[in-house]
């Protein structure tokens, strides 16, 4: 599972494929300990390589979600496929609650940038 810097401070962890519980696990503490190597204060979980969450998957994403701000960082969660938007809704589950989302990867990085711009 690679996680792509793309400043200093940003990276992105893309998600592709199934996501088992096993495999959220291995993801959660791979996160974690990049966040702390690179000093990352910014990571966003893209999702756009999955077709599919279940219940308990994403319930360890939020686990993974949580872990990245107990680390001192921003987790933001893009690329949710329009299945998946649908199966969150059908559950009831208020992402805005528990995490930033934004619609596409591009998205996320042209806002992060002009966040940067405008602190400069």
């Amino acid at each position: 599972m690679p996680i792509i810097p793309l400043t200093d401070s940003m990276a992105i962890l893309p998600i592709i494929g199934m996501v088992d519980t096993k495999r959220a696990k291995n993801i959660q503490l791979r996160v974690l300990e990049q966040i702390h190597k690179q000093e990352l204060k910014h990571v966003i979980i893209d999702l756009s390589g999955v077709a599919y969450l279940d219940t308990g998957v994403l319930s360890h994403l939020f686990n993974i979600i949580n872990g990245i701000r107990i680390q001192g960082c921003n987790a933001v969660l893009t690329g949710i496929r329009p299945e998946i938007t649908n199966s969150i809704v059908e559950l009831g589950i208020d992402l805005h609650e528990k995490v930033e989302t934004k619609g596409t990867l591009k998205q996320a990085i042209s806002e992060y940038n002009q966040s940067i711009s405008l602190v400069k």
